[in-house]
């Protein structure tokens, strides 16, 4: 495979689980294709691991800044859009082109030359596609850098200029914001990792079943009604009734709370592993999704209705996951470990995990792909 397609490959992976991460306020997914394109680069080119940090940092605040401009509440883009699609070619394309070392102008025109790839629409979700997503914006990013560094030119105005892509996708680019304390505040660091292998609409919601869940246990009755008070975007990309393929489930609102009420223990696995739509639809718990206008994508509520006629409710004001309640470092310790033990030895999992905890150390980052994918590590890792 040549590099090109070995980054859109490491990409679809990072995607493959919904697992990755998410910016709130404009659904963004941005470390998958940055970090794809880093690897990528490492196949061909030495890269420390300050170096790859330092490029990982440059790009994910690149892509992260364009979808605020784009796609953010103000920006007045259409929601059928993917944020990640649309942007992450940019990131890549950025964090490659510090590794190259690019100048100003270079490094805008491999960004206009990302922007000319950009693509995505939420149409794809509940399929294999939404992954794809991402691998494409990884590859253009990677591509766009590559032409740049072998003197491929496209004007900056395929991305700024009045026919250029932020002018076209957003009715009101939100320039201000999008450059409010650029090199002082770092808009990247808003993004969360994702506590549960499901798109982030799921999370208040979640959590709201797993409050309902320690009632069941500490009272013995048992729900034959929910109802889920949700934001619209996420009534919007949730309302999936009858899920017939794991990735039509993995954003469906109404199986993953039966799941996660029927079946509890299944909330942290995999869910390729346990998918079960018939199960759940003749499990005897009605599930209801309304519309609530005062309700933010963090925030959910859970309406119960028991078989015993007597009601509670249980409400969820910052999502696991999100910018103001995110994963402990023990937590995404124990998530890496999750993952990486579905490969590799446990031993060997452990081995990778303090290498990259140290990875500022390391004079290439070459073993991350030499090591794993071989799965074969060493008495010196």
């Amino acid at each position: 495979m040549s590099i090109a397609s070995c980054v859109a490959v490491d990409a679809l992976s990072m995607a493959a689980l919904a697992y990755d991460d998410i910016q709130y306020g404009t659904t963004l997914h941005p470390a998958g294709p940055v970090a794809a394109a880093i690897l990528g680069l490492a196949r061909r080119m030495p890269i420390s691991g300050i170096q790859a940090i330092q490029a990982f940092q440059v790009g994910m605040e690149v892509e992260c800044r364009m979808a605020v401009c784009m796609l953010g509440e103000k920006a007045g883009a259409e929601k059928g859009w993917f944020p990640t699609g649309i942007t992450g070619g940019i990131g890549a394309a950025s964090a490659c082109g510090y590794l190259f070392g690019f100048n100003k102008e270079q490094m805008q025109t491999a960004q206009a030359l990302a922007a000319v790839r950009a693509c995505g629409n939420r149409g794809t979700h509940g399929s294999n596609a939404a992954m794809l997503v991402h691998a494409i914006a990884a590859e253009s990013g990677y591509t766009a850098a590559a032409l740049t560094a072998n003197g491929f030119n496209c004007s900056p105005s395929a991305l700024t200029g009045e026919n250029g892509l932020i002018r076209q996708l957003a009715h009101t680019p939100n320039v201000e914001e999008a450059l409010a304390g650029l090199g002082e505040v770092y808009v990247c660091e808003s993004t969360s990792c994702k506590p549960y292998q499901y798109g982030f609409i799921a999370f208040a919601v979640i959590d709201c079943c797993e409050q309902l869940n320690r009632i069941i246990r500490e009272c013995g009755r048992q729900p034959a009604k929910l109802t889920a008070f949700v934001s619209p975007n996420v009534y919007l990309l949730g309302r999936e009734p009858d899920p017939q393929v794991v990735e039509a489930a993995a954003v469906s609102l109404k199986y993953l709370i039966q799941m996660a009420v029927l079946t509890p223990e299944y909330i942290y696995r995999e869910l390729g592993t346990h998918f079960y739509p018939r199960e759940y639809a003749n499990g005897g718990l009605e599930v209801e999704l309304v519309q609530d206008l005062q309700m933010t994508d963090e925030q959910a509520r859970l309406y119960i209705e028991f078989t015993d006629t007597s009601t509670c409710e249980v409400f969820c004001s910052e999502a696991p996951g999100s910018p103001k309640n995110p994963m402990s470092t023990q937590m995404v310790k124990e998530k890496f470990l999750r993952l990486a033990m579905s490969r590799l030895e446990e031993r060997d999992a452990v081995r990778l995990m303090t290498r990259l905890e140290n990875i500022d150390e390391e004079n290439t980052i070459k073993f991350l792909i030499q090591k794993w994918s071989s799965g074969k590590f060493d008495h010196h890792i």
